[in-house]
């Protein structure tokens, strides 16, 4: 989703799902899409957002690294922090969103972005991802 909001750069909002039970392909496809929207003729990235149920609980998001004996494997988990890091993501959720583990993500191209994080209870087995999103937008008064 792209959002243009007069008096600010364009916001553009994207979520994902990985089943536990998929392949490195849906990665693949995530990798291309992502490369696809980050794209710009002026070579600046562009204000995203990316979120969602990645299933991987094996990437210590501090340092962008794989733990050792990853679940899901070290390829599935290599390819996820290669995403991140070529196109220039910053992982922003440090609490576990299901159990002890960090599987809901929240990636920005741009930190100022996003404020006030939380986790709440949800209706699954997961937490809900709660967060302020700093657009700066400019309201103009329209006289009587």
């Amino acid at each position: 989703m792209k959002l243009n909001i007069q008096g600010s750069q364009q916001l553009i909002i994207g979520s994902f799902y990985r089943q536990p039970s998929s392949q490195q392909n849906i990665l693949e496809e995530l990798e291309r899409s992502v490369e696809t929207v980050l794209k710009t003729d002026n070579g600046r990235l562009p204000n995203a957002i990316l979120s969602g149920d990645f299933n991987l609980p094996s990437i210590d998001w501090n340092t962008n690294t794989v733990k050792d004996n990853p679940q899901y494997g070290s390829i599935m988990n290599t390819k996820q922090v290669e995403i991140t890091t070529n196109n220039d993501l910053q992982q922003m959720l440090t609490e576990a969103t299901r159990g002890n583990n960090i599987l809901d993500l929240l990636f920005t191209t741009n930190p100022a972005l996003v404020h006030n994080i939380e986790i709440h209870p949800g209706m699954s087995d997961h937490g809900v991802i709660i967060t302020d999103i700093n657009l700066k937008v400019k309201t103009s008064k329209k006289k009587p």
